[in-house]
């Protein structure tokens, strides 16, 4: 089988090849490439500065002569996202899917830095045709359409990053498989209204660090594992004590939302404050995911 390649969009012009496994590369897309899968390769966009909290398209499409008949003009926030695209992956033939091999590249992008950046794979190309699985329909649903955050830029620190977040995932550890699938999804711009995606978020909390359920006083008992966790484990600068009153604030707004549909405190920059914390949490969990038991968790705590 050929190799598959599949576009994605990042913040700089590198024409630096990275190789993030023996099967998989970050590279430019060539003339032809783009050609062939936009049906232009003359595409004029810019990157919409502002800030991270903002729910707003990062990309607008600025020309082209004639892509693919009226894409250029068409609404869709995925079509503007694509024809940005000047790299992409380039996977050699793989026994895991193409579908969870770009569900893995994609959480490791979103494990970097809260981007945009992701896998499209579905594409009207032979270039990806040629390498969709019987049951890979479902593809497009791994689409970040025309993200809330910006694009990641590739260098030799983020790929470095990128490469070590890979060789870390397991690929038998379905709690892992389940929250990035939550996160991911929580992280699409065009995945329903933000408290919907809190949810997801503060699922993904729980998860974490409460992994036994709901036994015990279950705000406080996540509220200070979690302030402990990352205090102790990323360059957070606010201390375990103004951490766990961020978390205690995460729960009120969770439970607002189950119970009434709403909370006063949920603002697009509260939610990009809890996806960070998921992010950070999610990288300790591959660095040691035992951790994230119920007796190390307080053994933690204690500590």
């Amino acid at each position: 089988m050929s190799n598959i390649i599949y576009p994605i969009v990042i913040a700089n012009n590198t024409k630096i090849k990275y190789k993030l496994t023996g099967n998989i590369c970050i590279r430019p897309l060539e003339d032809d490439e783009k050609y062939q899968f936009f049906g232009e390769n003359e595409i004029g966009y810019d990157f919409i500065n502002g800030s991270i909290s903002e729910i707003k398209n990062k990309i607008q499409i600025k020309s082209g002569r004639h892509v693919h008949g009226s894409w250029i003009d068409c609404d869709n926030p995925n079509f503007r996202h694509l024809m940005a695209a000047s790299h992409c992956l380039e996977y050699k033939s793989v026994t895991v899917s193409h579908y969870w091999t770009n569900v893995i590249v994609n959480i490791a992008f979103k494990l970097v830095e809260l981007t945009s950046t992701c896998a499209f794979v579905w594409i009207n190309s032979d270039l990806h045709s040629s390498g969709i699985d019987d049951n890979d329909d479902k593809d497009i649903s791994l689409n970040s359409l025309d993200g809330p955050f910006g694009y990641l830029t590739l260098d030799r620190k983020n790929a470095y990053q990128i490469k070590y977040i890979l060789s870390k995932i397991d690929l038998k550890d379905e709690r892992f498989f389940l929250m990035a699938s939550m996160y991911l999804d929580a992280l699409r711009i065009g995945n329903g209204r933000i408290r919907t995606r809190f949810l997801n978020l503060s699922t993904i909390l729980e998860m974490l660090y409460a992994p036994d359920g709901n036994k015990g006083e279950i705000t406080y008992k996540i509220s200070m594992r979690a302030a402990k966790i990352l205090k102790s484990n990323s360059n957070n600068s606010e201390d375990a004590y103004q951490l766990s009153k961020e978390f205690k604030k995460i729960y009120i707004t969770r439970s607002g939302l189950i119970h009434s549909g709403h909370s006063k405190y949920l603002t697009d920059t509260y939610f990009y404050k809890l996806a960070e914390i998921i992010r950070i949490s999610l990288n300790i969990y591959l660095k040691d995911k035992n951790i994230f038991t119920e007796e190390n968790l307080d053994k933690f705590l204690l500590g």
